[in-house]
């Protein structure tokens, strides 16, 4: 029977020896023995487990869900596999629809084509969207549940907002949105810090333009609670690095300097 030293499993799976030593502490993946020398050695069985831990923490299971799992008597590692696979194929499948919506808009930047509105939005995880909104609720209460909601009513107003084969209100606010963006990219690559008065005149467009969607002007508290969800969610921060490096950061910082200083 092979076995394998710590070092070697964490090279192989590509995490640290302080993760496997985590692991071991809580129970969630222990060596097969320890021998009278004090090394730690581990088998195929523990890389299989190994594994089977990576699978879940891919799809932003916590560790104590993991535990909870690979614990039940119901737990069985075929069965586990399948439903990875059928996970990691809805995700290919929406990777796919992303990229046609980008391939799309970068044609739509060159003046090859027009998207419709809904073309806009295909591919985005509606599960996901909702759980942004939950998130925004549940640390700002009712209040911020009733924003949400007026802002998805809008929304769907606004996207039906077609007179004569012309595009809505939607395109014309992302517009706007993107405009906003750019600029104060522009201003945090001239080396503008975010508190100055020149940011804070374009994160006051920013805060106009998400009232538009709450149909109420954000106080303080929702606005500086919008920016805490930009900094935390990982789509929204893998959305802003793509605009340019540091931008969720500059972002977030300018409109809390704004919530505190302007509203």
């Amino acid at each position: 029977m092979q076995t394998y030293l710590i070092k070697q499993v964490a090279e192989m799976a590509g995490v640290t020896v302080r993760t496997l030593h985590h692991y071991d502490q809580i129970g969630l993946l222990s060596p097969a023995y320890i021998g009278e020398n004090g090394y730690r050695y581990y088998t195929r069985e523990e890389l299989l487990r190994l594994q089977q831990i990576m699978f879940f923490r891919e799809m932003d299971m916590p560790l104590k869900a993991i535990q909870r799992v690979m614990a039940s008597a119901e737990f069985e590692r075929l069965q586990q596999m399948k439903l990875h696979r059928d996970k990691l194929a809805q995700n290919v499948d929406r990777q796919r629809e992303l990229l046609t919506v980008i391939d799309r808009s970068i044609a739509e930047l060159n003046g090859d084509i027009k998207m419709n509105n809904e073309e806009l939005y295909k591919g985005f995880s509606p599960e996901k969207q909702k759980a942004y909104q939950d998130e925004l609720v549940s640390k700002h209460g009712g209040q911020m549940r009733d924003k949400v909601e007026n802002s998805n009513r809008k929304f769907d107003q606004d996207a039906q907002a077609h007179t004569g084969g012309e595009a809505g209100l939607v395109n014309e606010r992302m517009e706007q949105l993107k405009q906003i963006e750019g600029e104060l990219i522009l201003m945090m690559q001239a080396g503008k810090a975010a508190h100055d008065a020149e940011v804070l005149d374009l994160i006051a467009r920013h805060h106009k333009w998400v009232g538009q969607w709450w149909n109420k002007q954000p106080d303080a508290q929702s606005y500086a609670g919008l920016a805490d969800m930009y900094k935390y969610t990982p789509d929204f921060v893998t959305r802003y690095e793509r605009l340019a490096d540091g931008f969720t950061e500059f972002l977030v910082d300018a409109m809390k300097t704004f919530a505190t200083e302007k509203l």
